[in-house]
């Protein structure tokens, strides 16, 4: 009886050992635990672009109101000290109702000048979307390439805000004419 006694303790014992070991190696139930990424904005500016032209083909422009920043976000980025203050300058302008509105109109003034040069979102594919050098830091200039139904190129621009890793529409969404060369003659004396 006392052998038994004496296998059963050691083995509570090393049991404990062991489950003593194997949480300090590995967070427990009640660890703080890495928050879930953000649903709100996209990963990369390619995804933001493309989001941009899934609105467009399928006419469901307000799920793009999910990748605007929020008045939280807004705010977080004022507050946050790392903010460079060209930027913390540009976002004490906007509220976020402000920036959804503003982008809504601009959404709407894009899809009547694609109309008009006869271009159909629901036709158009994706080529490209490229981010430029920005002049206000977290502020990034956007070029998104559209292919029409014949394949030429349409370009579409905006900025994107980025926050925490994380980049959104921000304003200025337009359809980028390109500069066609004029004829001139040279002016005669």
């Amino acid at each position: 009886m006392k052998r038994i006694l004496t296998l059963v303790l050691s083995f509570t014992l090393t049991l404990a050992a062991f489950e003593n070991a194997s949480a300090q190696m590995s967070p427990g139930l009640f660890a703080k635990k890495k928050p879930l990424p953000s649903t709100r904005g996209k990963g990369s500016i390619k995804e933001l672009g493309k989001e941009i032209h899934t609105a467009m083909q399928t006419g469901d422009t307000e799920r793009l109101m999910i990748f605007m920043p929020s008045e939280p976000e807004l705010k977080d980025l004022k507050k946050n000290k790392l903010t460079p203050d060209k930027t913390k300058e540009l976002i004490e302008t906007v509220n976020a109702s402000q920036l959804e509105n503003n982008f809504k109109q601009d959404l709407a003034t894009v899809q009547n000048q694609l109309a008009a040069d006869s271009v159909i979102p629901e036709q158009a594919t994706f080529s490209a979307a490229t981010g430029h050098r920005p002049k206000i830091p977290n502020v990034i200039p956007v070029t998104v390439t559209l292919l029409d139904k014949q394949q030429r190129p349409v370009a579409l621009t905006f900025e994107a805000l980025k926050i925490d890793k994380r980049v959104f529409l921000f304003r200025n969404l337009q359809v980028k004419r390109e500069m066609q060369a004029v004829n001139m003659e040279p002016a005669k004396p």
